[in-house]
């Protein structure tokens, strides 16, 4: 994570040490970030980061038709 701890409100409310974030980007540009966090320090396995990276890739297109007025969030995800 680069910048202060002040730079993420969710990590001071949650007691996030460890911060993992990952952009999902829709035509290069960020539509939302992928956030999860430890409250102890915690280093990710390479693994583990390209799954996560791999699950925001997939999520992408259905944040877009949900942004795009596909209401049923449930029908976009199962």
């Amino acid at each position: 994570m680069n910048g202060t701890l002040e730079e993420y409100p969710i990590a001071i409310t949650e007691n996030l040490i460890s911060i993992l974030a990952i952009p999902i980007l829709i035509d290069q540009e960020v539509m939302a970030i992928f956030l999860g966090g430890y409250r102890k320090e915690t280093q990710l396995e390479k693994t583990k980061l390209e799954q996560l990276e791999k699950i925001s890739t997939e999520l992408a297109p259905k944040l877009i038709q949900f942004i795009n007025g596909k209401d049923n969030l449930d029908e976009l995800i199962h």
